[in-house]
């Protein structure tokens, strides 16, 4: 988005996550966003990148060391004529090529690489060729590094920016598999990881660019809870603790730097490097350590630093860390969710107020706390004035099944379950707990509309629960999914965890959010703020295990369907009516 000179690309929020746009009337079809897009998740309708990366491995490899030239349609005949290239490859525009472009021709034999602007280019962003020149530098080796910009006049294409990568003899090789591999790649990581291995064994050498990156890790500061893993985009990052091992790939890293940002303990840092060679295919372990095996079941889940860490803090806090309440050691597949309903509470002293969701002395101690959870331990942290412990009483929970059934056949689309839940849970602008899709279904005259209200499903195995390294997401025994924000950490966890998009980044709290199926109104036995104001009725909330409650009633002449029941997480929102091109 910041790399479109026409301002063509944003993005925009959404009741379900964000989404990005592009803005057809303003794209002038320039393929920058394509170019330096690291994931390559941006394609152009207008020569995609297997045909131009087709015709620059035909260009280098036509003949002995050839020079080629990469130019646009309108100075073909041009280049041809006056700059002496054997091989001209056109391309929509200069600004769609990356390192992979400039690297294909290379490897494939070429002596000279010529990119010749045009004088008559609107699009005015030479400069930005700079970039993928820089990371070709830093991946050939030394004697093939003389790759220059010939002419200085870089700031407009007026001037015919020419740039030469004037080479020794071609050493390069790849055979016949690697070629058909690459004629295969659709994607910018999958084209490197053929191109790679030909350049020699080092991973990375550090090199500002976009799109790539080296994660490091503090190991006396990690502490191995995980996060970092969730979080990342590109799964390049993996912590296994069966085996209590975190690696990273260098070639899926783009450098993003999310790792960083919800590490809780300020362990990792990413730095500017680029892929090199086929040393950044290879996994690179970061932390090995003891797997720790559950004292139920015998599985090992976590590794020891966490566990011995999780038993500090509770110490630190004078508590027994051997209390049954805390189940440390236990894998969260054997814990008592029984154990929540008589937590224990540490009242901690309230810090003076800074910067919201970065506050350092909730951070440190939620370094301890927040990990201790994640071991088992039930933790609960309610901020006040002073320093206590005590139990705190809580509201009877019956155990059972809660969760909600909603008629799409009377539903009107009001949205007024959005605005009575944004109102009761004090729903930050932009946000949305609950919220209803309008949907099209069917072709002029037999079109019908279809309104899909959406919220957290409340699953029996929840994917949030499972990807939350804190234990702040949390199963009451009545079957209602929580989030405790105190114990939050805001590492986004759960929002990948969510097959659903159920969860969202609260910014004015500082922590994650869901809908709790207004939790505190079912304690005081009242319904959700939603069920309550909706016009038409078309929601029941009850316990689907209760044979005899007003959701069973409901449901015994009806077929419901929860969405996407194929991911075996077992959604407690079901819907009736509900077509199958919704159920996404």
């Amino acid at each position: 988005m910041e790399r479109c000179p026409y301002g063509a690309i944003e993005i925009r929020s959404r009741p379900d996550g964000s989404e990005i746009r592009i803005d057809p009337l303003r794209c002038q079809r320039c393929g920058q966003c394509s170019g330096v897009c690291p994931t390559s998740s941006i394609e152009r309708p207008f020569l995609p990148d297997g045909e131009l990366i087709a015709a620059l491995v035909v260009a280098g490899r036509a003949s002995d060391g050839p020079v080629i030239a990469v130019t646009c349609a309108d100075s073909a005949a041009r280049v041809a004529a006056g700059l002496g290239a054997e091989h001209v490859v056109v391309s929509p525009s200069l600004l769609v090529l990356n390192e992979t472009h400039l690297l294909t021709p290379v490897v494939a034999g070429a002596r000279a690489v010529l990119l010749v602007g045009c004088p008559r280019c609107t699009h005015d962003q030479p400069q930005s060729l700079r970039e993928p020149l820089s990371v070709l530098r830093a991946m050939i080796d030394e004697p093939r590094r003389a790759m220059y910009v010939e002419d200085d006049h870089t700031d407009r294409f007026e001037t015919a920016v020419v740039t030469v990568a004037e080479l020794a003899p071609p050493t390069y090789h790849l055979d016949a598999a690697a070629w058909d591999q690459l004629a295969r790649a659709t994607t910018r990581r999958e084209r490197l990881a053929t191109l790679l291995p030909a350049l020699g064994t080092d991973a990375t050498k550090p090199v500002a660019a976009p799109g790539f990156g080296r994660v490091e890790l503090d190991l006396d500061a990690c502490v191995a809870c995980g996060a970092c893993a969730i979080a990342c985009p590109t799964d390049a990052l993996a912590l296994d603790p069966t085996v209590a091992r975190l690696s990273v790939t260098d070639l899926d890293c783009i450098g993003c730097g999310t790792c960083a940002s919800v590490c809780p303990d300020d362990a990792i840092t990413v730095q500017p490097a680029v892929p090199v060679g086929a040393g950044a295919l290879v996994t690179r372990t970061l932390l090995t350590d003891e797997a720790v095996a559950c004292r139920t079941c015998g599985e090992s889940y976590a590794p020891r630093r966490l566990l011995d860490h999780a038993r500090e803090v509770l110490v630190a806090a004078d508590l027994d860390a051997d209390d049954p309440r805390f189940q440390l050691g236990i894998c969260p597949t054997c814990r008592d969710p029984e154990a929540r309903q008589h937590p224990i509470a540490v009242e901690l002293e309230e810090p003076p107020p800074v910067d919201q969701g970065r506050d350092p002395s909730r951070r440190r101690f939620l370094q301890g706390a927040a990990t201790a959870v994640a071991v088992g331990a039930t933790l609960p942290l309610f901020r006040g004035v002073g320093t206590a412990i005590a139990v705190e009483q809580e509201p009877v929970i019956r155990p059972g099944r809660l969760g909600m059934v909603i008629d799409l056949d009377r539903c009107i689309g009001c949205h007024a379950c959005t605005n009575a839940c944004k109102a009761e849970n004090n729903v930050p602008l932009g946000k949305f707990r609950d919220w209803v899709e309008e949907h099209v279904l069917g072709d002029y005259p037999d079109a019908r509309p279809v309104f899909l209200p959406k919220l957290c499903n409340h699953c029996d195995d929840p994917g949030c629960l499972r990807a939350c390294p804190t234990g702040a997401i949390h199963k009451r025994a009545d079957g209602i999914v929580d989030l405790d924000p105190a114990i939050c950490i805001a590492c986004q966890a759960c929002m990948h965890g969510c097959p659903y998009d159920m969860t969202f980044y609260n910014h004015q709290r500082g922590t994650a959010d869901k809908c709790n199926l207004c939790a505190h109104r079912i304690d005081e036995g009242l319904d959700p703020a939603c069920v309550e104001v909706c016009p038409p009725r078309c929601r029941i909330v009850g316990d689907f295990d209760d044979p005899d409650g007003p959701v069973s009633a409901y449901l015994r002449d009806r077929d419901p369907s929860g969405l996407r029941e194929d991911y075996g997480l077992g959604p407690n929102v079901q819907y009736v009516g509900l077509p199958g091109e919704l159920n996404r």
